[in-house]
């Protein structure tokens, strides 16, 4: 049975998923956001 382990570096290429995430940053919108926006799937929010 292969067991995930979590790593210091990525050493394969699907290693990469066990790494810490980079700081997201969340931007303003340029306009307001007045009408429902689709989310992923399609649907409106």
């Amino acid at each position: 049975m292969l067991l995930s382990r979590p790593v210091a570096e990525a050493e394969g290429p699907y290693d990469a998923g066990y790494l810490p995430r980079l700081q997201m940053s969340f931007q303003p919108a340029e306009e307001p956001i007045t009408q429902p926006v689709a989310k992923l799937g399609g649907d409106p929010a």
